[in-house]
């Protein structure tokens, strides 16, 4: 099993936060990055826009994040990697006074792979198992109502229905399969680094996490 050895974890009181809006990713996905002095520390940590990614984070929402000067927290942080500004990226920050665990999933996705975690949390996996699931029984039963309204052949019908199903048998066991890993003893190389960083701050594992996580 993979084992991540260069995330570290800061305990802190934060001297000075700053935040800007920026876009990153292909598609410019709208972010929030704050930067943060803790010490001797200076670090970024990224927020993505959920109702621009089409996620809804679990138990609380990004807006509820409010960091000030004087609050203690602690932050996980890869101790060779930096962002293009020359900053360091937290991976996860727990807001001591509260309780609260703020996972950084969403900016995973352009941190180099050895390196990131999973770009979506184990819940947002799961919503998205479920609306799959939806998709792939609406859209085979609206399709065999049309046939039998406008009388298609039999034949066809059924190799459409069988196409729906063997689509639907492959991707339900893709997530199967990808969840089964992630609660396994060989989890992939992602999993284990988010692994590792729920554990680090105390948030559980990522495929049950508390209801004070948030994914960001």
């Amino acid at each position: 099993m993979f084992e991540p050895e260069s995330l570290k974890k800061i305990a802190g009181r934060i001297d000075s936060v700053t935040s800007t809006e920026v876009l990153l990713g292909s598609h410019s996905s709208p972010h929030t990055r704050y930067v943060i002095h803790c010490g001797r520390c200076r670090f970024a940590f990224y927020v993505l826009d959920r109702a621009w990614s089409g996620y809804g984070a679990q138990g609380l929402n990004q807006t509820n994040l409010r960091l000030r000067v004087g609050d203690e927290i602690e932050v996980v942080i890869d101790a060779g990697l930096v962002d293009r500004e020359g900053d360091k990226v937290a991976y996860g920050l727990r807001h001591l006074e509260t309780g609260t665990v703020y996972a950084s999933h969403a900016i995973m996705g352009l941190l180099p792979p050895r390196v990131r975690m999973t770009t979506v949390s184990c819940v947002d996996f799961k919503d998205d198992r479920r609306l799959c699931r939806i998709a792939m029984t609406i859209i085979p039963v609206l399709w065999l109502v049309a046939d039998f309204w406008h009388r298609a052949p039999l034949g066809e019908t059924l190799f459409i229905f069988g196409t729906f199903a063997t689509f639907f048998v492959a991707l339900e066991s893709f997530f199967f399969l990808y969840l089964l890993r992630w609660r396994s003893k060989w989890p992939s190389r992602a999993q284990s680094v988010a692994n590792k960083v729920y554990s680090m701050l105390g948030a559980g594992p990522p495929f049950d996490a508390g209801s004070n996580v948030a994914f960001v």
